[in-house]
């Protein structure tokens, strides 16, 4: 894997993470759903987001805008604001992924929200 590969992995990894703790983001409580489920529905709405988001708008707009775009379509949905540096960390990392390939980054985009649910679950601290 190349040094750019291994960048934007962490980078699409630990983004999201990170820019929640830049700006303060806290948990809401305890995961809402069910494990099953959550993971379920994550898994299909990555890769919705991927055949629209990664697909259509980002080749048209280009990463940079697609993931600030990206993150306000997230706090239009749920009013945290400061989940906005992690939402555009995150689709920036995966957006240099993407470049290699939209295989790679859909998977990365589905594993990585279901190791969110996981961890989230697991510390009973809600990720999303």
């Amino acid at each position: 894997m190349s040094r750019a590969a291994l960048g934007a992995a962490a980078i699409a990894g630990t983004g999201y993470s990170v820019g929640r703790a830049l700006l303060g983001d806290r948990s809401p409580g305890p995961p809402p759903d069910p494990l099953d489920e959550e993971v379920a529905a994550l898994g299909v709405v990555a890769l919705a987001e991927e055949l629209s988001w990664g697909a259509i708008v980002e080749r048209d707009l280009g990463s940079p805008l697609t993931s600030v775009l990206f993150a306000a379509k997230h706090l239009a949905i749920d009013g945290r604001v400061r989940r906005a540096a992690g939402l555009i960390l995150f689709w920036l990392g995966l957006g240099v992924i993407r470049r290699r390939s939209s295989n790679a980054a859909a998977l990365a985009h589905v594993a990585l929200n279901v190791v969110g649910v996981a961890l989230g679950h697991l510390t009973r601290q809600d990720r999303f």
